[in-house]
């Protein structure tokens, strides 16, 4: 008797998923709107993650060409209980673009990829299903640029709404000119123990004032670091640090199967230098056995000269204007491909905790959301800070039925 009845729960769990699903096709098509479903041609591209560590299966994926569409979405989305998630890139670390679980309602923005400037207002409307490589290259042709990442195919939706910094923010520390943008990367190097190490960015202004700048700098790095200087414009610079290309219409984006986390380090209390040791010791000797292929970010926010601290911490959600650097560490699966190793998540965990275990308990590091953790724990307080009880109001407000719900989302 039990075994019947619980076949007789997965024929009606069966049955009403096929009821919801042909309900909701007929809801869309009325109102002329697309989407895929599970069993479409296009469901399994469409559904794919950045990040190969996760498959979730959306309800449906649905592709407004205005506002109102998006609109209709959510009323329908609603009238049939479903959780309801906007994908701008899809680049979410982990996959909150998908609902960050299976059965959402995935609103995918590509349609929505208009961009209009004006020039003599120093203004631009840009909407929410463009890429970066996009926005980069109507700006330049336009003579206007925005501070954005380096990878062409992150939506502006990520970026905007979640605060995205990049090489190109104006902002600087002590004796390094506004002029000069650049971050640090670490990564794991050759079988002779070598960790590599690279500063990359873009200089606008005299090439020769470039050099005295570096030199400094530079005498303090192993003998004959190896240098390349290109000449260009703002937009070749951009280019050249997307890859080579920004164009995001010709070939579809590149995956990953990754694990990623993030500190930022408060400015009135540095890492010491105990925690630095500690640090590139793990790097040195743990990161060197690693099964992973990985790579440590160092970006600086602070410093004097900084637009990012310059600005009110209570003027926008973004938490941290107080942080001097923020590290992104990241590592990858063998190939880039599915699974990821499990040893690789202690890696990472590790390279967090060879700084934070050498630092005062109650150091007030924070964490950046837009490199999204699902394993950190207190997540509320490191990627919002002070700031998440005031987002809980604005959520209870907007959105009372919690309709947008998804991992290291704002909660009620």
């Amino acid at each position: 008797m039990r075994g019947f009845k619980l076949k007789a729960l997965g024929i009606l769990a069966i049955t009403s998923s096929f009821i919801l699903a042909s309900d909701l096709r007929a809801n869309l098509a009325a109102s002329a709107i697309g989407a895929s479903f599970p069993g479409d041609a296009s469901y399994t591209s469409s559904s794919a993650a950045y990040n190969e560590r996760f498959s979730f299966k959306p309800v449906a994926i649905v592709y407004p060409k205005t506002p109102q569409d998006v609109s209709e979405i959510i009323k329908i989305g609603a009238s049939h209980n479903l959780k309801v998630a906007a994908r701008s890139g899809g680049h979410s670390y982990i996959a909150n673009g998908l609902g960050g679980r299976n059965g959402s309602l995935v609103v995918d923005l590509k349609k929505l990829s208009r961009i209009s400037v004006n020039s003599a207002q120093g203004t631009a409307v840009i909407e929410t299903g463009n890429r970066l490589g996009d926005v980069a290259t109507v700006l330049a042709n336009n003579g206007k640029a925005i501070p954005h990442g380096t990878c062409a195919y992150v939506g502006i939706g990520g970026h905007a709404a979640a605060r995205g910094i990049s090489a190109f923010q104006k902002f600087v520390q002590t004796d390094i000119p506004s002029k000069l943008g650049a971050e640090i990367v670490l990564g794991k190097g050759s079988t002779s123990g070598t960790v590599y190490f690279a500063l990359s960015g873009g200089w606008y202004g005299n090439p020769q004032d470039l050099n005295s700048i570096l030199s400094p700098f530079l005498r303090q790095m192993p003998p004959k670091p190896s240098t390349s200087i290109k000449r260009g414009s703002y937009i070749a610079g951009v280019t050249e640090l997307a890859g080579g290309s920004l164009d995001t219409r010709s070939a579809p984006d590149s995956r990953d199967t990754f694990y990623a986390k993030s500190i930022m380090t408060p400015a009135k209390s540095p890492m010491s230098e105990t925690a630095i040791q500690a640090f590139t010791r793990y790097l040195a000797v743990t990161g060197f056995s690693s099964n992973t292929e990985w790579f440590i970010e160092i970006a600086l926010y602070g410093g004097k000269n900084s637009a990012i601290n310059a600005v009110a911490s209570d003027a926008t959600a973004f938490g941290h204007r107080n942080s001097l650097f923020t590290f992104q560490l990241y590592a990858s699966s063998p190939g880039s491909r599915p699974p990821f190793p499990q040893s690789g998540f202690g890696f990472v965990d590790g390279a967090v905790n060879s700084i934070v275990s050498n630092s005062p308990s109650d150091w007030p590091y924070g964490a950046y959301i837009n490199y999204v953790d699902d394993r950190l724990v207190d997540w509320k307080s490191r990627y919002y800070g002070v700031h998440y009880g005031r987002l809980q109001a604005l959520k209870a407000k907007y959105d009372p039925h919690n309709l947008f719900d998804f991992p290291t989302g704002i909660t009620k």
